[in-house]
């Protein structure tokens, strides 16, 4: 596996989300269509990028197959050992396939 550098609160290159992503991203899916109000027919991680904070923020691209079908998530994974759990931070809807991730305050 490639090793990347990175610096402290930067983000990652985008790279293709794999089983770890959608882990994550299923884990905050309850919340993310109770706050959208409905249940979403398709849910997929695509691609991602990281930052290391005081743990890991995740950026992750999710196809959740509507119009505009793409959510950007922001999912906050705490470090080992601090008894919390990973938590939506906030999100982005009406994004397309060929959006950037960008950071998202």
């Amino acid at each position: 596996m490639e090793q990347e550098n990175q610096m402290c609160g930067g983000l990652t290159k985008t790279r293709d989300a794999g089983e770890k992503e959608q882990a994550l991203a299923d884990k905050v899916r309850p919340s993310l269509e109770k706050e959208e109000g409905k249940t979403f027919p398709k849910y997929v991680a695509t691609k991602y990028r990281s930052q290391v904070v005081n743990g890991i923020n995740y950026f992750i691209k999710i196809d959740v197959a509507e119009p505009q079908s793409f959510i950007h998530a922001k999912i906050f994974r705490p470090l080992p050992g601090s008894n919390q759990d990973v938590t939506l931070e906030k999100y982005e809807k009406g994004h397309t396939a060929s959006d950037e991730i960008q950071y998202i305050p």
